[in-house]
């Protein structure tokens, strides 16, 4: 889960965090690790007793992933994320920090973290929208999308479905400066990903209404990508909805924002709801 931006099909590593561990020696009693530990791209490292042991999950399966190295057993309860030229992940564990790339947030008007969230990690980023909150950063060369395949997605719980409401965008339109948008909107009530190829035009859309509108207070995956040729949306797993779209995504100057479009004088669609692992 993440902002990632890839040229070509390419088999992903992984990185994430462990949720728990249960770890047997031979005919010992099991050890239960609880907590978060964080893994690094491929491997995993726990330290269970001053001893430091090594193992590589299987990532072709569902958790749980078990493996044997140097005698031990060791199953795992964990989430990841595929590393296939990722930009940025936002896990919201450490307030606005990109967990794998440099794009730290700005916390505009007081953005929170709570533990309200999917059951995935402990902490999730809390927005309200009569406060104007909202998270952002100054537009820079990882988060422009020109000329790339890129894909975003997130976990998104909206506490009403009012209005637009803006997931992530990097869309100032009236600068003339709109690239691109992951959002929530009542006119078809739906989540929606929209791309403009010059800044102006922002009708290029593509909308998940195949599966129905999503519940509010619910925790949903939002995940949307563009390959060249399309765009495309899926929901909680469910139906792929596609647009035919060729056209690029402008390269321009918009801030990248979570949680409001715009800019950061003037941030408009504020979501009303919660993020998580963006």
């Amino acid at each position: 889960r993440g902002l990632a931006a890839h040229d070509e099909p390419a088999n992903y590593d992984l990185a994430g965090y462990v949720q728990q561990a249960t770890i047997h020696r031979g005919r010992d009693r099991e050890v239960q690790s609880g907590g978060q530990t964080p893994f690094n791209p491929g491997r995993l490292s726990l330290l269970l007793e001053n001893d430091d042991f090594r193992f590589t999950p299987d990532y072709q399966t569902n958790p749980p992933y078990s493996n044997w190295d140097v005698g031990l057993m060791v199953q795992v309860r964990a989430y990841a994320m595929a590393l296939g030229n990722l930009v940025s992940w936002w896990d919201f564990e450490n307030a606005a920090y990109d967990s794998y790339g440099a794009n730290n947030l700005t916390n505009n008007n007081g953005v929170s973290y709570s533990a309200l969230g999917p059951n995935i990690v402990a902490l999730s980023a809390q927005f309200a929208r009569a406060s104007s909150q909202f998270l952002s950063i100054v537009a820079n060369s990882t988060l422009n999308m020109s000329g790339s395949y890129f894909t975003i997605g997130a976990w998104v719980n909206l506490a009403d479905k009012t209005g637009a409401q803006m997931i992530a965008a990097k869309w100032d339109n009236v600068g003339n400066s709109a690239e691109y948008r992951l959002y929530y909107t009542a006119t078809t009530d739906s989540f929606s990903f929209t791309v403009s190829p010059n800044g102006i035009t922002v009708t290029n859309t593509v909308a998940a209404t195949t599966d129905g509108s999503p519940a509010a207070l619910v925790w949903h995956f939002v995940v949307a990508w563009y390959d060249g040729s399309n765009l495309y949306i899926q929901v909680d797993n469910n139906t792929i909805d596609t647009l035919t779209y060729s056209g690029g995504v402008f390269n321009g100057t918009s801030p990248f924002l979570i949680g409001a479009k715009g800019t950061v004088a003037d941030p408009t669609n504020l979501l009303n709801g919660s993020i998580d692992s963006l």
